[in-house]
């Protein structure tokens, strides 16, 4: 398990999917929200970080990750 939390775990999330024993991509929307210069979610992310989480989820599944 690894955690996408910074700018560099967004950009490299599909390479970071693609690592053999890597079996699940955790997002730390909190931390995530920070290091990209937005507001922490309260409760939700604001839009673009939740844009952001999609991607995420949808390269991870495509991989084949949970």
């Amino acid at each position: 398990m690894v955690q996408i939390e910074t700018k560099e775990g967004v950009e490299n999330a599909e390479k970071i999917a693609a690592v053999d024993g890597v079996d699940v991509l955790f997002i730390g929307p909190y931390d995530l929200s920070m290091s990209l210069g937005y507001p922490t979610p309260n409760p939700d992310p604001h839009p673009d970080i939740e844009k952001i989480i999609q991607n995420i989820l949808s390269v991870t599944h495509k991989a084949g990750k949970k």
